[in-house]
């Protein structure tokens, strides 16, 4: 992966290997010739002893499990908290990243469009203008029209048959609903009827600012009214977005649900907004879940290895046998997976 500044970056365990392994390999050197040259005879048995001590407690099989360890545990805990985790890169970097790209539909919203405003012109009644325009959008899968349809019935607005349904491509649907001549759709479709908004205009780009899709009702050459549709806000939403910007998160809202879940790191289950702020405290526990791995490892290693070389073998005649030695190391692989698998109870 690469850091903020575009620099090649390498894992921690990767960082600490590239120092640990020839460091051990230059002490069990170290201790084969002091043992070889000033210990007690059989010198060279004693010295065969201590590098093959030196080499089974340092084996970083610790190292090794550190991250690999936190980050499977931790993708375990995601998905039961409802954040399934693409790749472990990700939750690494989740810990240190400042800002959010979140997808909008099923996200911060519900992900079901709902009808919230018919505006009629003079002249004609708000629920026959949605009768002719729900009558008309019944022949349409567009999740707008299912809206404006959905919402008719829940008014109590019965529908009407519609003939010569047509669907324009980018700018709405027309046909004919008891005779009458019945269009709806956006802004293309009255620049190509040849027809000026007006009041209507102004009136459907306010709506827009407020993050509704506005449609034109035309009754014949003639604007009937509008139709005003919003996907509204899951009420998680606002604590939640509170809760990530106290995580020192900034949000940035991306639309087009099929591409997003392609491209992103995290996925959630129930699209609640929420378990993104519980992914972001588990990336965090588990970086802090391997620094402990990592410590414990190196702690281990930096008390096991002087002793396994044979430091204490002058003053307490103590010299760690091989077979002491791979038990040693097995512990300490045992203590890092133990930690490890603390993250499958961490509160998040």
């Amino acid at each position: 992966m690469r850091n903020a500044r575009g620099r090649r970056s390498r894992s921690s365990p990767t960082r600490v290997a590239g120092k640990f392994v020839p460091a051990v390999i230059g002490i069990a050197i170290l201790a084969f010739i002091a043992w070889a040259t000033w210990g007690p005879a059989p010198a060279f048995s004693y010295g065969l002893v201590a590098v093959v001590a030196v080499l089974i407690i340092a084996c970083p099989c610790a190292l090794g499990l550190a991250t690999p360890m936190s980050i499977m545990t931790a993708t375990g805990r995601g998905a039961q908290a409802g954040v399934l985790i693409n790749n472990a890169e990700a939750l690494e970097r989740f810990a240190r990243v400042d800002t959010l790209i979140v997808d909008k539909t099923g996200t911060l919203t519900v992900g079901k469009p709902k009808l919230v405003a018919v505006l009629p012109a003079a002249g004609h009644e708000e629920d026959e203008v949605l009768r002719l325009a729900a009558s008309l959008e019944r022949g349409s899968e567009h999740p707008l029209a299912e809206a404006i349809v959905r919402g008719a019935a829940e008014r109590g607005v019965e529908l009407a048959k519609a003939d010569e349904f047509e669907a324009l491509t980018g700018k709405g649907v027309k046909g004919v609903v008891d005779g009458q001549a019945v269009a709806l759709g956006n802004a293309a479709l009255l620049t190509e009827l040849g027809l000026d908004g007006g009041s209507f205009g102004e009136a459907a780009n306010a709506r827009r600012d407020e993050g509704e899709a506005v449609m034109f009702i035309l009754i014949g050459a003639e604007i009937a009214g509008l139709a005003s549709v919003a996907d509204p806000v899951k009420e998680s939403t606002p604590e939640a977005l509170k809760a990530l910007h106290a995580e020192g998160l900034t949000i940035i809202m991306a639309t087009g649900a099929g591409v997003a879940i392609a491209s992103a790191g995290f996925t959630l289950v129930k699209g609640d907004l929420n378990g993104i702020v519980r992914a972001r405290r588990l990336a965090r526990a588990t970086m802090r879940n391997i620094k402990q791995n990592l410590f414990f490892a190196l702690v281990y290693n930096a008390a096991g290895v002087p002793v396994a070389a044979g430091i204490l073998y002058p003053f307490l005649g103590i010299l760690v046998s091989p077979i002491f030695a791979a038990a040693a190391m097995s512990l300490s692989s045992i203590s890092v997976i133990s930690n490890a698998l603390r993250l499958r109870s961490v509160r998040i």
